[in-house]
């Protein structure tokens, strides 16, 4: 199969990320493992590490020295792998939209045919790729979080975030547009606006899941949030003229 530019950049992301992920960190090194097993086994503690300390401490509040010693490694290796806590970051980043963001576009363009599907979809697929695994979830706080403490940097990783974001913003923007034209969304209320409503109510709803720490019922929680945007956007929601 014929791979598309998106799916070419996602498996670019993939083999500069190489396999640091959380999960897949050995509890002890294995012996006379090979210098591609070190290299994983070294990015993965350092990104676990440096993902701990940017959604507790922010980003300018963790120090290369930190993120090395809570890997059990030498600042050196922080500089070699990724040469700067930019690049640190940048890395986690790239996984954040490998991720998170990858998978609930393609779920909104594999769904239909009705624009609720697509919608659906994004909320679905929001809702699992977040609170499945637990580092997914610390992923989705990261991205919150720098989102926050970037926000008028004018700085690259400002930039990446937004170019990340505005991902989902196109593929929702789409979304409502389609639902207008079609008569199953609301169409007095402007597109710009519905989606950043969309979008608030589901990172909202991620901070209160996040803060609850599982003692909400997930698939409940899921569904009420699914009938309350689908309520309101619905085209039944607005007013007669």
């Amino acid at each position: 199969m014929r791979k598309t530019p998106r799916s070419r950049e996602a498996s670019a992301r993939r083999r500069r990320r190489g396999q640091g992920r959380v999960s897949r960190i050995p509890a002890q090194a294995r012996p006379g493992r090979t210098k591609k097993e070190q290299r994983e086994i070294s990015v993965a503690r350092l990104l676990e590490a440096a993902l701990g300390y940017f959604v507790t401490e922010g980003y300018r509040g963790t120090t290369i020295e930190r993120i090395a010693n809570a890997a059990g490694l030498t600042k050196g290796a922080v500089y070699f792998y990724f040469r700067s806590k930019a690049g640190v970051l940048i890395r986690l980043l790239e996984w954040a939209e490998e991720s998170i963001i990858d998978p609930t576009v393609q779920a909104i363009e594999e769904a239909g045919p009705q624009a609720t599907d697509r919608l659906v979809a994004f909320m679905h697929t929001q809702s699992l790729v977040t609170t499945e695994r637990p580092e997914r979830t610390a992923l989705s706080r990261l991205v919150l979080l720098m989102s926050l403490e970037f926000r008028g940097t004018d700085d690259p990783i400002e930039k990446s975030l937004d170019k990340m974001m505005a991902r989902l913003d196109a593929a929702l923007t789409e979304t409502v547009e389609m639902g207008k034209r079609r008569g199953e969304f609301r169409r007095d209320l402007d597109t710009r606006q519905l989606v950043a409503m969309i979008m608030s109510i589901n990172q909202g709803c991620f901070l209160e899941w996040d803060r609850h720490a599982g003692t909400l019922d997930g698939p409940a929680f899921v569904r009420a949030m699914r009938l309350m945007v689908l309520a309101g956007i619905g085209a039944a929601a607005a007013p007669e003229t």
